[in-house]
Parts: C-alpha cells; sequence; structure tokens
C-alpha cells in the first residue's frame, strides 16, 4: 500500500485489505483497465480488469493487483512499472478527449 501511495498519479485509490491476497485499484477516469492491461504486460506487470469480476459494464477502471507471492522490491518494481503506464495511459485518454 505505501508503493501505491507514493507511486500511483492523483485520481487513483484502491481498497485497504484487512486479510487476503490481493489489492483492488480504481484508476483515474478515462483509464480502461483492460485496454491497459497489454501495455502493462510489456512492462512486466500483470493484473486482472475489474470488467472481468462483471456481467456488465462495471468495472473498467479497476484491477485486482495479487501481492501473495512478491517480495516488498518485487511489489514496489512492479508498481513503479504499473504507475507508468497509468500515466501514458492517462495521458492517451486526455488526448482522445
Amino acid at each position: 500500500l505505501e508503493s501505491l501511495e507514493e507511486r500511483m498519479p492523483p485520481g487513483t485509490t484502491w481498497s485497504e485489505p484487512n486479510g487476503g491476497f490481493f489489492v483492488w485499484v480504481a484508476f483515474p477516469d478515462g483509464v480502461d483497465a483492460e485496454r491497459m492491461l497489454s501495455g502493462a504486460i510489456d512492462e512486466g506487470v500483470t493484473y486482472l480488469p475489474g470488467s472481468f469480476f462483471y456481467t456488465t459494464d462495471a468495472g473498467t477502471r479497476n484491477a485486482r493487483l495479487s501481492f501473495s507471492h512478491a517480495s516488498p522490491a518485487e511489489i514496489d518494481g512492479g508498481i513503479a512499472a504499473l504507475a507508468a503506464t497509468v500515466r501514458a495511459e492517462t495521458s492517451r485518454a486526455e488526448a482522445d478527449d
């Protein structure tokens, strides 16, 4: 959670789990988590887009991150890469408007 606080761009929010292995992230407006996934994979980060968990159009800017098998350093590196991907997607979305 500390890495999310330090690295994610403004407009990003996340859950604070009481247990388990996942954190839910809501990206800034205009970011489509499913569309952004290929860019994240190119940066070495994977996640499950929130839309995978809905039968409606909900969850498009959400993602489920897993932290169960990563060291703190790996988590921080992954969050840094994901934050860069989110910034790039935010810029792309703003350019499309």
